[in-house]
């Protein structure tokens, strides 16, 4: 795994390049999730994704289940949180991420319930509101597709609702939002997985999700 300094060099490299008149780095040429090349147009696209496949790309056999506090899970799942901070970086290649829904509603800071993404959501103290709707917990709401991964910045507070220095911002594109979300007991119970709620990142069957998105 590689370790915050040579990420942060890596993305220095990435950054000379463009800066020397370079159109791709290397990992734009490779697909390897996130493309750097339009940087300049404002600090919340300094890594954009890279085109989403199209048609949509179908849901694998087997799919990673990732837990959200219920109100993120939420804003996931309807666009408006599209960077997601983990204490490591995503290193698979772009794919769907199953959105889980915990039992912990969660709470964000002052400065980012001042955002614009998060104001439907919470009050001014970070708080849910009454109306916001969440979706149940111990459920999987639905899917989003993670482009890649790379060091978060201050900057990202508009879209990532959260900041710590040190964690890794997890680039998220087009999301689906279930009309009936998927209990995660059933989905442990067709993987063999002896868990009722997972409490980190695990690998489903994919076949309930693929039902509960539908057709096209």
């Amino acid at each position: 795994m590689k370790d915050t300094e040579q990420l942060r060099r890596e993305e220095q490299d990435q950054l000379a390049r463009i800066a020397a008149g370079s159109k791709h780095t290397p990992a734009c040429r490779e697909g390897a999730g996130a493309c750097v090349c339009n940087i300049g147009k404002g600090a919340a696209s300094r890594t954009l994704p890279l085109p989403f496949p199209e048609p949509m790309p179908p849901v694998p056999d087997k799919v990673l289940v990732v837990p959200f506090w219920r109100v993120f899970a939420e804003m996931v799942c309807e666009g408006d949180k599209t960077i997601e901070t983990r204490e490591r970086p995503f290193e698979k290649s772009a794919q769907w991420l199953g959105v889980y829904a915990a039992e912990k509603v969660g709470r964000l800071t002052p400065a980012a319930a001042a955002q614009p993404a998060a104001k439907r959501w919470v009050d001014a103290k970070g708080k849910a509101l009454p109306d916001a709707r969440l979706g149940p917990a111990g459920h999987v709401l639905g899917l989003v597709w993670v482009t890649g991964s790379r060091l978060l910045e201050p900057t990202d507070l508009p879209r990532s609702l959260f900041w710590e220095a040190g964690r890794f911002a997890w680039l998220l594109s087009h999301h689906v939002r279930f009309k009936t979300p998927v209990p995660f007991v059933d989905l442990a119970a067709e993987a063999g997985l002896a868990v009722r709620a997972p409490r980190s990142a695990v690998w489903v069957q994919g076949r309930q999700l693929r039902a509960a998105m539908g057709p096209g």
